[in-house]
């Protein structure tokens, strides 16, 4: 979806953490067009007329992304903080349609943290290659470099609700 007034993509993103605190990242594939090989969060765009939510929005995208059900009960929070990406001036990211992404993401609980259970081609061709358990240290230390201000700025918003949720376990 177009945001007429500032050309960002809108988009929805997913944090899942275990009882330890660390974060589901995905390897991204080899197939994508940019970043291959780097880590992230699971997001992707934003459809009102599909979605209707930013919610909705985000449960399709850990849905076709790692193949997990968001339900309502594991979600424990959301970033009130929109993450904003940067485009580089590149053409693989499209810098002439969009000058970035703004994205709303959500927190959710997953305590079975076995990665077996994910999915990756639920939606063809797989945004992912592996799944893994990780902190926010690798994540930012293994990210693109387009999305490390971006995740430095999340994991300021989202390590409190995270604490606060772990420790009443």
């Amino acid at each position: 979806v177009r945001n007429k007034l500032n050309k960002y993509r809108q988009g929805c993103g997913i944090i899942v953490f275990n009882s330890k605190g660390d974060l589901l990242l995905g390897k991204r594939s080899e197939r994508k067009k940019t970043d291959v090989g780097t880590w992230q969060l699971p997001q992707g765009g934003f459809s009102e007329k599909k979605d209707k939510t930013r919610l909705n929005g985000a449960k399709r995208e850990m849905w076709e992304e790692v193949g997990l059900k968001a339900d309502e009960d594991k979600r424990i929070s959301f970033v009130q903080e929109t993450a904003t990406v940067q485009y580089e001036h590149d053409p693989k990211h499209n810098s002439s349609v969009w000058l970035g992404q703004q994205i709303m993401y959500f927190i959710f609980y997953w305590e079975n943290d076995d990665i077996s259970e994910c999915v990756l081609d639920n939606d063809p061709p797989p945004e992912f290659t592996e799944v893994a358990w990780h902190d926010w240290d690798f994540l930012i230390d293994n990210c693109s470099s387009i999305k490390k201000p971006m995740y430095e700025q999340l994991r300021t918003h989202a390590e409190a609700p995270i604490k606060q949720h772990l420790s009443k376990q």
